[in-house]
């Protein structure tokens, strides 16, 4: 179920422009329906910042002089190395005059401060320094450990987000409701779980607005917008960009529990799996902003959920929905 991601050496990251694009990180895309178009996007800033997806071709010199710092100041904010700078990387930046002012992007701005070409991109990993990790949930099939993982969550005053398919909203509706109640964010997940690199752009779209439709019904919450799961993890450029005019930004994950591959695996697994992640030093560093993947429909993960939750408090992590995590 893991996608294959190119990540690039720190001297090919130093080089320039970006990729093309369409929807924003400032919650829902604007405009009608689904189908129509999302309005312009745009970057959210909050006390004087703003976050930006970092991409390969950037220039991080050119950004870090946008917005007033240097590059060692940059990566020192965001507490990176530039070995650790990969695509997906959301940062959080001073906001530049022009965008605190309302002004128009100047022609000189960099490509990651370009909000069209910025919103297609997928997030791999959210903002690093807040002490703060994304429990994620796939939610496509059985609803085994659904109620189990619920309650859990609730007992732990702990929020996490939920990508569900359409066709599981339909199965399901009260769960689902209960996804939105208990506080969690819902996001789609397309509608029937395929692999949309085999799906023409009418198809993808479709998919979305049909699954979007099913879950707001389910849940009562307004749109499933901004964010979307590809199936599998599965995407490409014009997968991307065709969700991005739809209103939607990709979340990938930075750590998979490995609970949805092959044979089901035991709580105990999955919790030293994410707690202590393979060929990584410090655990603590490591999820500091990291989205992890999990799904619903496994007993085991549900059962998990407590005592990895409890442990991440013990590293100093707060669980956050996806939201939180890249916002500025």
């Amino acid at each position: 179920m893991t996608n294959k991601r190119f990540f690039p050496s720190a001297f090919q990251r130093l080089g320039a422009v970006a990729c093309a694009a369409v929807v924003g990180f400032s919650g829902a895309a604007r405009g009608g329906d689904l189908g129509s178009s999302p309005g312009s996007p745009s970057f959210p800033v909050n006390r004087g910042r703003t976050a930006v997806v970092w991409n390969w071709r950037d220039s991080f010199p050119a950004l870090s002089r946008a917005c007033g710092l240097s590059p060692d100041n940059l990566l020192r904010d965001n507490r990176l190395k530039l070995s650790e700078l990969k695509d997906g990387q959301v940062l959080r930046v001073p906001a530049p005059a022009w965008l605190l002012s309302g002004g128009d992007r100047p022609a000189t701005a960099p490509a990651s401060l370009d909000a069209r070409r910025e919103a297609v991109r997928e997030v791999w990993r959210g903002i690093r320094g807040r002490g703060q990790v994304a429990l994620t949930y796939d939610a496509g099939g059985d609803p085994d450990g659904a109620e189990e993982l619920l309650a859990a969550l609730e007992a732990e005053h702990a929020r996490v987000t939920f990508f569900v398919t359409g066709e599981f909203a339909l199965r399901h509706p009260a769960l689902v409701a209960a996804f939105a109640r208990g506080g969690h964010t819902v996001h789609n997940h397309s509608h029937s779980h395929p692999d949309f690199r085999n799906f023409d752009d009418s198809r993808i779209v479709g998919e979305l607005v049909r699954a979007d439709a099913a879950i707001t019904s389910a849940s009562g919450t307004r749109t499933t917008r901004p964010f979307w799961r590809p199936p599998f993890g599965y995407s490409d450029a014009r997968v991307l960009a065709v969700a991005a005019g739809a209103g939607y930004r990709s979340i990938y994950w930075t750590l998979d529990s490995l609970d949805g591959f092959g044979e089901d695996k035991p709580a105990d697994f999955i919790i030293n799996r994410i707690l202590h992640p393979p060929r990584e030093p410090d655990p603590a560093r490591f999820l500091d902003g990291a989205i992890i993947l999990m799904h619903v429909g496994k007993t085991e993960t549900a059962r998990a959920a407590a005592p990895l939750i409890r442990g991440l408090r013990g590293m100093g992590l707060e669980p956050v929905p996806v939201e939180e995590i890249v916002a500025p």
